[in-house]
């Protein structure tokens, strides 16, 4: 008896500016979140000119703004139009705390950056959230994808931020605990990481697609982007240069340490985008026999 043989079909829709787009969002919505915790404005308009990049990017995305509209018109249905709605509240009332000209209460400062926080905590979780909920991908559809979003927003944000208080005129070089948190959030983000695959090779939730879709990250065509740019260059390198060759240590000095510093910064923000990249190239869904 002849056998018929399905092949897993991969996801061809969600591609590099998808990922850009979270991965810059992210990015930014946690770098207001620590300026503004850091009552830091260069961080805080760091962030919105991430999270603005990262809307720009999905604008591009849709192709046309009727397309756009009808993404934000339907909130209580999609993660995609509470993205959408999240982030542009954070760069409307992110610009409004920041903004010089503007004049406000402090009652009605404090209210505004606490809303514009509450949205981007939204935007870093809504990407995960909206792959989580495409019941057909299992390397997505599940919870660990939105933990993953968080951690890898959270980390890069963290590392720019150290690197933004280091650059800084009078900066006096990297803060020891903004460098500690660095590199904790780094070693936490590799963890997280690393459990997330196990997780999805696991017997009890392993399916055929999960099966290929791991696959792909660890062997297969994703894996230049998985293990190569969003662990090696996105984490284990960053980590390396923070821990060894961080501005103020006996292994650099002066313009030396400055390079060390941009490259963990761009090596960070870089493996990210390559990191989401990856799950997004190696989405797989469930054959249908």
């Amino acid at each position: 008896m002849d056998r018929f043989i399905v092949e897993a079909k991969r996801n061809k829709e969600w591609n590099f500016p998808v990922a850009l787009s979270f991965s810059s969002e992210g990015i930014g919505a946690a770098l207001f979140a620590l300026g503004v915790g850091a009552n830091s404005r260069t961080g805080m308009i760091a962030g919105l000119l991430f999270v603005f990049i990262g809307a720009f990017a999905l604008f591009l995305d849709l192709g046309h703004p009727s397309r756009f509209w009808r993404v934000i018109s339907n909130t209580t249905k999609a993660w995609m139009s509470r993205g959408a709605v999240s982030m542009s509240a954070l760069i409307l009332l992110g610009g409004v705390s920041i903004a010089p000209a503007v004049s406000i209460s402090d009652g009605l400062s404090a209210t505004v950056r606490f809303v514009a926080l509450i949205s981007s905590l939204f935007v870093m979780l809504y990407g995960g959230f909206l792959l989580a909920s495409m019941t057909s991908i299992r390397l997505w559809k599940t919870l660990w994808i939105p933990i993953l979003f968080l951690a890898h927003s959270m980390t890069s944000a963290i590392v720019i931020f150290a690197g933004i208080s280091a650059l800084a005129p009078g900066g006096g070089g990297m803060d020891p605990r903004y460098r500690v948190a660095a590199m904790a959030s780094m070693f936490g983000c590799l963890v997280v990481s690393l459990a997330y695959i196990w997780a999805m090779s696991s017997s009890n939730v392993s399916t055929v697609a999960s099966r290929e879709s791991v696959r792909l990250l660890i062997r297969g065509d994703s894996m230049p982007f998985f293990v190569g740019g969003g662990l090696v260059c996105g984490i284990i390198l960053p980590l390396v240069i923070t821990a060894v060759f961080h501005p103020g240590s006996s292994a650099s000095g002066g313009a030396a340490s400055l390079l060390f510093l941009i490259a963990a910064i761009v090596l960070r923000a870089g493996g990210d985008v390559s990191f989401r990249y990856s799950l997004l190239k190696a989405g797989t869904y469930e054959p249908p026999l």
